[in-house]
């Protein structure tokens, strides 16, 4: 998975991007990167140029409306998961694209994808940083992913 560092998100460099974007399997961008990046400031447009891209999926987060899967010609959006204990949202886009990483490499759907990398993203606003360790939390996380999963099939 590639997660695009900003200074990297120049119009002028799309060649540069489209030549690193071999290498990859997963790219995980957010909305202000796509658009620098791209030159385009409409959020659909940049679901539309995303969609041409010859990744096997992309992560576009969306800051705190949550974040887009993008496989093929198929998106989906998936709505950042409510949290009664906002804390703080450092390190919540890290957060989400190491749990997608380790959902694609398990073989999930995008859906679930999208799924594990919110329930990650929501269990790190609940505290001040980035999660020192998730290991306590993973079961119950993996639980709620489950769950949601199920939900959106209904």
């Amino acid at each position: 998975m590639w997660e695009i560092e900003l200074t990297a998100c120049k119009y002028s460099k799309l060649g540069k991007f489209m030549h690193a974007l071999q290498f990859a399997d997963v790219l995980s961008i957010n909305l202000s990167e796509a658009r620098l990046l791209f030159n385009i400031e409409d959020e659909n447009a940049l679901i539309e140029a995303m969609k041409k891209l010859p990744i096997s999926m992309i992560l576009f987060r969306v800051g705190e409306r949550g974040l887009y899967t993008i496989q093929g010609n198929v998106h989906s959006l998936h709505p950042s998961i409510d949290s009664n204990q906002i804390l703080d949202p450092t390190g919540c886009g890290n957060t989400s694209t190491g749990s997608a990483l380790y959902a694609y490499t398990e073989g999930k759907d995008a859906i679930m994808v999208g799924i594990m990398a919110n329930v990650a993203a929501s269990e790190n606003i609940k505290q001040f940083g980035v999660i020192p360790e998730f290991s306590s939390r993973r079961e119950g996380a993996i639980q709620l992913s489950k769950q949601i999963y199920t939900e959106y099939y209904k």
